[in-house]
C-alpha cells in the first residue's frame, strides 16, 4: 500500500490518534489498560526475567499510541524502555513524543518505514509490536514478508505482539459483508465505505471512501480480513510458541516467541514468477 493512499485514508479522520483530542486520549488510556494485563503473559515473564532493558519496535504505529502505551506499563515496572516507532507515514509519527512527555525511563526515537523492510534495520529488537488492527493492509503474500523480517531481528527470546480482529465471525456472520457502510467521523462528518472488487490472487476486498461534506476525491483502499486462527497459524511457523488472549468479544492480542529464524527475508522477497505471470 502506497504512503500517499495510507496518508488519504487515515486524513479521512474516522480513527483517533491524536494527543490533543480527547478521542485520542481515551484510545491511550484503553491502550494502557490492554497492556497492563498483557505484560503479566508468561511470555512476558520469559524476556523481562533476562533484561534489564527492553528494546520495542512498532509497526503501523501511527502517532504511536500502542507502543508507547506498552513502554509507559513497563517503565512504571521499572524497566528501561527503547522504543522506535515505524510508519509509512511520516506525519503521524511526530506526535508520539506527547504520549510519553514526563516519562524518564523512555528512550524514543520514529522512522519512515515500511513494515516489510524492518530487517533493514540495524538493531536487534525484545519486542515488536503492531497494534490498532492493521493488519489488513496485508495481504498474506506481504504477511509472510513480515513475519520473516520481524523474525530476523528479534532477539533469540524475543517476543511478536499483533491485535487482531476475529473478522470471520464478526463481520462475515454477524454483521454480514455489505456493500454500502456509512458512518461517522471524528469531527462529525458523514464518511461511505463502498465495496468496489476483488482480488482472488491476493485476497483483498477492494472499497472506496469518501467523506459529505467534504472534498470530492475517492480514496482506494484494499484489505485482506484476517481471523484469528490464520494469523496465529502464520506467526507459528516462525516462531516455535504461540498464544491467542481475548480481549473482547471481538478483538484478541496474538503472541509468537523465540523466533525460528528458518526463513529469511532474503527467500520471500518477490512473489513466484508463475503466479504473476498467469495473474
Amino acid at each position: 500500500m502506497s504512503r500517499d493512499r495510507l496518508g488519504e485514508f487515515y486524513g479521512l479522520n474516522i480513527w483517533p490518534m491524536d494527543p490533543d483530542t480527547e478521542a485520542g486520549r481515551t484510545r491511550f488510556k484503553e491502550a494502557i489498560e490492554k497492556f497492563t494485563k498483557l505484560t503479566g503473559h508468561e511470555f512476558f515473564k520469559e524476556v523481562l526475567s533476562k533484561n534489564n532493558k527492553i528494546k520495542i519496535l512498532e509497526v503501523c504505529g501511527g502517532s504511536g499510541i500502542g507502543g508507547c502505551a506498552l513502554a509507559k506499563v513497563l517503565e512504571k515496572n521499572g524497566i528501561e524502555v527503547s522504543l522506535c516507532v515505524t510508519d509509512i507515514r511520516e506525519g503521524d509519527l511526530e506526535k508520539a513524543i506527547k504520549w510519553i512527555e514526563g516519562s524518564k525511563g523512555i528512550e524514543l526515537k520514529t522512522k519512515e518505514m515500511d513494515a516489510v523492510d524492518i530487517d533493514k534495520l540495524e538493531e536487534r529488537f525484545d519486542i515488536i509490536l503492531m497494534y490498532g488492527l492493521s493488519t489488513p493492509h496485508f495481504s498474506p503474500w506481504e504477511m509472510v514478508r513480515f513475519l520473516a523480517a520481524s523474525g530476523a531481528i528479534l532477539s533469540e527470546r524475543g517476543i511478536l505482539i499483533i491485535e487482531e480482529a476475529d473478522r470471520r465471525f464478526f463481520i462475515f456472520y454477524l454483521v454480514k459483508y455489505k456493500d454500502l457502510i456509512t458512518g461517522k467521523t471524528l469531527d462529525n462528518k458523514i464518511y461511505m465505505d463502498i465495496h468496489t472488487g476483488y482480488d482472488p490472487i491476493r485476497g483483498v476486498f477492494k472499497r472506496t471512501y469518501s467523506v459529505i461534506p467534504g472534498p470530492t476525491k475517492l480514496v482506494d483502499m484494499e484489505s485482506y480480513l484476517w481471523g484469528v486462527a490464520e494469523m496465529a497459524t502464520f506467526i507459528w511457523l516462525f516462531f516455535e510458541d504461540v498464544d491467542i488472549v481475548k480481549q473482547d468479544h471481538r478483538n484478541y492480542f496474538v503472541l509468537g516467541i523465540r523466533p525460528r529464524k528458518k526463513l529469511v527475508p532474503s527467500d520471500l522477497k518477490t512473489m513466484p514468477k508463475t503466479l504473476m505471470k498467469n495473474k
